[in-house]
């Protein structure tokens, strides 16, 4: 097995990623937007696409400032590869990459409450103030989610996200 960064996703990939059942992701974001990511971590097996994380760099406001995050979703691995610490692997990648420079010196995601303690594991801890991002009617909070930081405790305050959730 080989974990790179990609920048794009074949529809082969989409099939193998995305297509082996109807809701891959939680059930919880069915129900808004989300932004496609512009880049990847893809972990292959004999080439075929088994697991993938997907990041793009973006501007939290907190208190009127703005913070750069590394925004991180669209984790999935092919069930039959479940288990064997791939996802380990897709986040050591990225938490030691350039993607974690100065200027965005930390990462986050958005996950139901049910897999923070999943999260945990790979070091994010849930935001406890409100967090509200774009949709098509303006910025709205979801409570279906937790926001989880790594790599910055100190911060406080509400967040707003000018971009759909990622």
């Amino acid at each position: 097995m080989k974990c790179k960064f990609e920048q794009q996703l074949t529809d082969a990939d989409h099939k193998s990623l995305f297509g082996w059942a109807e809701r891959v992701f939680p059930a919880e974001g069915a129900k808004y937007s989300w932004v496609e990511p512009t880049n990847r971590i893809v972990t292959r097996d004999s080439g075929i696409a088994i697991a993938h994380l997907g990041f793009s760099r973006f501007n939290l406001e907190i208190n009127s400032k703005s913070v750069s995050t590394i925004g991180v979703g669209g984790v999935v691995v092919r069930p039959e590869y479940q288990g064997k610490k791939i996802p380990y692997t897709m986040f050591s990648k990225l938490h030691s990459s350039d993607f974690l420079s100065p200027q965005s010196r930390f990462s986050s995601l958005f996950c139901p409450l049910r897999l923070a303690p999943y999260y945990a594991k790979h070091g994010y801890d849930i935001f406890n103030g409100s967090v509200r991002f774009l949709q098509n009617n303006g910025h709205v909070e979801a409570k279906e989610f937790v926001f989880m930081l790594r790599g910055i405790r100190e911060l406080s305050g509400d967040i707003i996200i000018h971009s759909k959730p990622w």
